[in-house]
Parts: C-alpha cells; structure tokens; sequence
C-alpha cells in the first residue's frame, strides 16, 4: 500500500513539473507588472529554459538574454538561474554571465561566479563618476558571491578590472589595466586599488546610498605617461614630499 502511495505521489508531482515545464515564458513574463523603466523585446522558450531578445533598464539595453531555471531553488523557496547575456567579444556591449537568485517576493537578489562586461565611458555615466577626462576600455566585474543588503550589500566578494584603458587629454592615451578588490563596508560598497598601475593610483572609494560616492588616496603616473598627463595632475592640487597627488572628494 505505501508503494502504491509513493508511486502515485511521485507520478503527480512528475506530472506537475511536466507541466510547469511547457508552460511558455511569454505567458509567465506577460502576467508580471514591470516598472516603467523596464521594457522587454520577444521572449521565448520555457519558464525553464528561455530567452528574451532584450531588455532595456532605463538607457542600458541588455541584448540576447538566456536563463536556465534551477527546479532545485524552489525547494528552498527562491528562483535560483543560470544567465547569460550579451556578447562578449563585442567591447561596446553589456554582456555577462553566472548564477543568480531571488526570492518569491523579488526584494533580494544574490549572485555567485558571476562576470559583468560593461563599456567604461557608460558605466562613468551611469554612477555620475567625477573624473576630469574622457575614458575608454571595458570594465570587467567578476563576482565570487554577492548577497544584497541596505543599502546595498550584506556581503561582496569580487574584483573589477578596468580593461585596456584610455584616458584623453586633447588626445587618447593608453594605460593598460587597472585592477580592484570588492568589498562590502557597512552595506556599502568598497572599492580598493593597490596593486601598481601605470597611473601609480592608489584608492580606497566607497559607494553608498543613492550613488553617493567617496574616494580617498592618490595618483602618481609613471616618469614614461605623456607630458599631457603629468599636467593634468596638476587639478588636483599639489603634491606631496613623495611626489604624489592627493585624491580625496
């Protein structure tokens, strides 16, 4: 009898999974009321298994979006995918890809072995970062695990390399890479720089609540950075016994 019980539990619930499993992500995506700043291309698929052609999140336009659902996360109550989106190979667009999770009431996110490419003169935009000069390259976040928190981390471990970096100065100059820790600092993110780079920066910034963003430490390029550079310095005060431009706001 108890056999007979579990083989007619498993066939059920076989068959519900079955189901679910048909059901297009058109429909399931059409049912949910998004915030205006969000806007969806064509989507595909399965709720398992899907894609959407694009989403737009305000001026960022995400190209090419595929997941695959976890069956595994709902047993622990959350939605739990893999992700890829973008194209990689394309500098001058958002691609990225790795794990992610959300709970049933979508107002808390995690991440893990997670890449995000995305265009360095964007991103400047985006964060209204105040740097006096136009910059090129590609900023390449890599996360080994993030948990959302206020206002915006509970935990952050990563890096974020900045990828064949230019600055202009009346013209475009090369400074190769630029690599940072991630942290997270009282729900804040961290940012920290201290390996040696070409512009001899040496940071520790913070970015809080509503984009509000601090940096403190200094700058002190190489004797081989064009002349334009080393003039440039010269905004941000003067230097110390060292040599070294102070950075601080």
């Amino acid at each position: 009898m108890k056999n007979w019980k579990l083989n007619i539990t498993l066939f059920v619930v076989a068959y519900i999974v079955f189901m679910l499993a048909m059901v297009p992500a058109s429909m399931v995506v059409g049912s949910v009321t998004l915030p205006p700043t969000v806007k969806l291309g064509d989507v595909s698929g399965s709720i398992w298994n899907g894609n959407i052609s694009a989403v737009q999140l305000k001026s960022d336009v995400i190209n090419d979006v595929n997941w695959q659902l976890s069956p595994l996360g709902l047993l622990t109550g959350s939605l739990s995918a893999s992700v890829k989106f973008g194209n990689s190979r394309k500098v001058a667009m958002i691609s990225g890809e790795g794990d992610v999770a959300t709970n049933f009431s979508f107002d808390h996110f995690s991440a893990s072995d997670f890449t995000l490419n995305y265009p360095a003169p964007e991103l400047v935009d985006r964060l209204g970062l105040p740097i006096p000069a136009d910059i090129g390259g590609r900023v390449v976040l890599k996360l080994k695990d993030y948990d959302q928190g206020k206002p915006y981390c509970e935990s952050l471990n990563g890096t974020i390399m900045w990828n064949k970096a230019t600055v202009k100065f009346g013209k475009e100059f090369s400074i190769g890479r630029i690599d940072a820790e991630l942290g997270c600092a009282k729900g804040e993110v961290e940012l920290k720089i201290t390996k040696k780079n070409p512009l001899g920066l040496q940071i520790t910034s913070l970015i809080g609540a509503k984009n509000k963003f601090s940096a403190k430490g200094f700058i002190k390029p190489n004797g081989d950075m064009p002349t334009e550079v080393h003039n440039m310095m010269k905004m941000l005060g003067q230097p110390d016994s060292q040599g070294r431009f102070p950075v601080n706001f």
